[in-house]
This record gives C-alpha cells, sequence and structure tokens, in this order.
C-alpha cells in the first residue's frame, strides 16, 4: 500500500511560486530598467530625493547672499518643467509623473546668474526640459539636461549669463528681493588674472553661479550625499583629486593662462556643484568603475584648460562636462571588464579557430 502523498503547506506554495518564477520561459514577470540601477529597496522617488535634499543648504546660501528671488527663479523653472513633462506624458501616454523633475529644475536654476532676466530663466528651462523629454524622460537621455538649457543660453545671451552681483550687497539676502550692484568680476576671473582671493571667500560669499557662490554649503550637501552612499564616491573623488593634484600641476606648467591655484579651481565656478551633481548624474555618466574614474579625470581637466582658454570661465563646467557626456558610451565599452578567461582579441582560448 502506498504512503498518502502529504498535502503542502501554504508556506511551502508560496515557496515553490516564488522559485517557479525565476527560470526563463517558466511564466514568470520580470522587471526590467534603465539606468539609474536602483538597489537595497530604494526608489526612484528617494533616490533622486537625495540629490535635492542635499542642495537645500547651497539654496538657503544663496537666498541668504542674493535675496528671495532665488526662490522665484527656482519655482518658475519648476512651473517649466512640469508643463514640459505634462505635455510630453500627454504625447507619449506614460503612466506617471517622473520623479526627476524637481531636482532637474533646481540645478538649472543653480547654473544661473544670480539675476537672471525672467524670459531667459523660461527659455532656458525648455531648452532644458526638452533634452530631457525628447530621449523619454528619467533614465533616456544622454546629457545632463539642465546643462544643456544652460548651454543654450551662454551661445546665445553671453552677456546676460556673464554679468554677476555682489553677494550681500544692501544687506541680509533673506531681507531683501534681489541684489543692489553688480560684482565687477568673480574669484575665478581675479584669480585667473594674477590677484590673489582669500580662503574665506572662496569657501562662502562669493560672485558668481547661484550654485557656486557658497562653496563651503556645497561641500557639506556633498559629502551627506557621500555618506548616505547616493552617489558613486569614484566621480567626486576622481574629480577632487584631480583639480587639486592634476589642476595644481597646471597651473604651475603655465600660471599665465590657468591661474597661480589649483585650489581656486577647486572652490570656485561651481566646481563642487560639477563635482557631486552635475558630473555625477548616475543617467550621463559612466556605468563602470574604471570609466567613472576616466571619466572625472577627464572633465576636470577640460574644466581647468577651458577656464583658461575661453571668455566665460565661470562656465567652463558646462561644456566640459557636455563633451564627455558624448563619450560615455565610449568610455563604457573601453572600461569594461575583460571576461574571465578571454585574450586581448575578445575570444577566449578555447574560442580561437584553427
Amino acid at each position: 500500500m502506498s504512503a498518502p502523498v502529504p498535502t503542502p503547506t501554504a508556506s511551502q506554495e508560496t515557496r515553490r511560486r516564488r522559485i517557479e518564477l525565476l527560470p526563463a520561459g517558466g511564466g514568470g514577470r520580470f522587471a526590467v530598467a534603465r539606468a539609474p540601477y536602483l538597489r537595497d529597496g530604494v526608489g526612484v522617488r528617494g533616490y533622486l530625493g537625495a540629490f535635492a535634499l542635499a542642495l537645500v543648504p547651497a539654496v538657503l546660501g544663496a537666498v541668504a547672499l542674493f535675496g528671495l528671488h532665488v526662490l522665484a527663479v527656482i519655482a518658475l523653472s519648476y512651473a517649466v518643467g512640469l508643463l514640459m513633462h505634462y505635455g510630453f506624458s500627454r504625447l507619449q501616454r506614460r503612466p506617471r509623473p517622473d520623479e526627476g523633475i524637481l531636482l532637474t529644475a533646481m540645478l538649472f536654476a543653480l547654473v544661473l546668474p544670480p539675476n537672471p532676466p525672467w524670459a531667459l530663466v523660461v527659455l532656458g528651462s525648455v531648452f532644458a526640459f526638452l533634452a530631457r523629454e525628447i530621449f523619454g524622460g528619467l533614465g533616456r537621455y544622454p546629457f545632463q539636461p539642465a546643462l544643456v538649457g544652460k548651454a543654450l543660453l551662454v551661445i546665445l545671451f553671453p552677456a546676460a549669463m556673464a554679468r554677476f552681483w555682489e553677494p550681500l550687497a544692501g544687506g541680509a539676502g533673506f531681507a531683501q528681493w534681489a541684489p543692489a550692484e553688480p560684482a565687477t568680476q568673480t574669484p575665478l576671473t581675479a584669480v585667473l588674472q594674477g590677484q590673489e582671493v582669500p580662503l574665506g571667500t572662496l569657501l562662502g560669499a562669493q560672485p558668481g553661479l547661484l550654485g557656486g557662490a557658497f562653496a563651503g554649503l556645497l561641500l557639506l550637501g556633498g559629502v551627506w550625499l557621500l555618506f548616505t552612499r547616493a552617489v558613486d564616491w569614484r566621480i567626486p573623488l576622481g574629480m577632487v583629486l584631480t583639480a587639486w593634484l592634476g589642476g595644481g600641476l597646471l597651473t604651475m606648467l603655465y600660471p599665465e593662462v590657468l591661474g597661480p591655484s589649483g585650489l581656486v579651481h577647486l572652490l570656485s565656478g561651481g566646481f563642487l556643484l560639477a563635482a557631486f551633481w552635475l558630473a555625477a548624474d548616475p543617467v550621463t555618466s559612466p556605468m563602470t568603475p574604471r570609466g567613472k574614474w576616466l571619466f572625472a579625470i577627464a572633465v576636470t581637466l577640460l574644466i581647468v584648460i577651458l577656464r583658461g582658454l575661453i571668455p566665460w570661465p565661470e562656465e567652463a563646467i558646462v561644456f566640459a562636462v557636455l563633451m564627455m557626456n558624448a563619450l560615455v558610451p565610449w568610455l563604457d565599452r573601453v572600461a569594461a571588464p575583460r571576461p574571465f578567461g578571454s585574450s586581448a582579441g575578445g575570444q577566449g582560448q578555447g574560442g580561437k579557430k584553427g
């Protein structure tokens, strides 16, 4: 007489269903996603929210230095982004909103000068979100959207983009709408002209981009991103080390072109904003570890060189990051780890033809 077949318990049935989902062709469903790839159960909203949250100290510092109109610039950029995203979502029939709109709008506002014309804020936001949405939104755009909008404004309206303002002109920014006195030069242009700039001026309260006027607060937000592991440490660390060592070496070789100090390249012109946010964008940066190192070194050297060559040194980060964004697929292909046992030609020894 055969033994009775035991009835599986509820836990065994659950385990069996989970196992049956794994083999291909077993009827299971697999999640397919584009970069950035997430882990540890962190959703896209929380992941991108960490980048936006780390920018809050820099935003508050910009408001304190230049006035309450900074919040209006961010709000206007955000409004344009919502309209652009809504229109493209209807055309492409996307199911839900994109969580990266807030971050893109904030980054675009922070790469602008302190008191930009409202029409240029709208125009640049349209360019930025067009470069983002035309490729399909989050995870699909090849170039950093905020920098695309800023690059087109620099090309079309260079005089307006090169007009900076003196921080704390007329009192604390929280008590005024906008700065009253335009600045004659930024610390970066002053150093490139052979003048000395105190370290305290570089760490905070310097004329320049909204996101680069308070380098100390940017560094604070960047360290928080590293501590929470929201950003890959290779690109920020690679850029900082290259600016400190490589930038110093280049300025020693060509001081009349690149200025006398590598520290200035690190703490001015929005470099830290590029290191922790713009260049480290997980969508437009390499995915391989070696590719990230190569990307960070190349971007930093381009920034230092362009600052000594182009007439707008504060905009060097814009063109350097965008140029390297175009080379990201090549960097990932070159820096991809070679399969175990493969030869230099890409075939294993067993795969060679006789």
